[in-house]
């Protein structure tokens, strides 16, 4: 293999008595869509907040690019090249939707770069023609798009989403796969946490799978739909891999 873009390695969390991840060892090579998935209080965000510098470690090392950076701030993890998302959106509501994706590029840019650097993230993610709208009047599926758009902003070279096609409807998780493929075009880095299996399933390259705390498979999406143990955990008997 390789060196990974990000590499996890024996990754334990622990909050009081309850073990959220245990000897959690993953990899995401730089061009991938990888996809997390798990039922819920499996760890997933758990690790995406361990990544980003929300949560420190108790064991375990996390590399991006082959430096360590657990136990960082998140601001600083930022500036290396690592952005996310949040499943609780977290728009600046009386801000207009391009005020609230600049607020990403003053991460590394001037406020002339910021600008022209937030219009080209607009039409990349189809906000241009509500740049001026107050985030309190977008829908859900565009908060969802301006909680990426914001992320973008930041130049990251790997992008953490957790649940972007949550709460949507049929089109607008197409939609949304759409745009995730386009941002993964421009050379971006994607690692997902996603509860539609439509979406995680046909944009994915990899899957890992997380249960009580512990990966217990990984592999493409159709040997992961595939594995008894998945399937049990999981995806149930019904499931069947599109």
């Amino acid at each position: 293999m390789d060196k990974a873009l990000l590499q996890i390695e024996n990754l334990h969390k622990n909050f009081g008595g309850l073990k959220a991840t245990s000897n959690v060892s993953l990899h995401v090579q730089r061009g991938e869509i990888v996809g997390l998935i798990g039922p819920n209080g499996a760890g997933k965000t758990t690790i995406f907040n361990q990544v980003s510098g929300f949560i420190i470690p108790d064991r375990g090392e996390i590399r991006f690019q082959g430096r360590p950076i657990h136990g960082q701030k998140p601001s600083r993890i930022c500036k290396l090249g690592v952005a996310r998302t949040f499943q609780n959106l977290r728009p600046l509501l009386e801000l207009d939707v391009f005020r609230n994706v600049m607020v990403g590029a003053y991460n590394r840019l001037s406020k002339k770069e910021g600008e022209k650097w937030t219009a080209e993230i607009l039409q990349l993610c189809g906000l241009w023609p509500k740049r001026q709208m107050l985030a309190k009047h977008l829908t859900l599926a565009d908060r969802k798009v301006l909680e990426m758009a914001r992320a973008l902003a930041c130049q990251p070279e790997l992008l953490l989403l957790d649940e972007t096609a949550a709460g949507l409807t049929p089109t607008e998780i197409m939609a949304m796969i759409e745009l995730l493929r386009r941002v993964r075009s421009r050379g971006i880095t994607l690692f997902m946490i996603e509860h539609v299996m439509k979406a995680v399933m046909s944009l994915s390259d990899r899957i890992y799978v997380i249960h009580h705390g512990e990966i217990i498979s990984g592999g493409s999406p159709e040997q992961v739909s595939q594995d008894p143990v998945v399937i049990r955990a999981y995806l149930g008997e019904e499931y069947v891999h599109p």
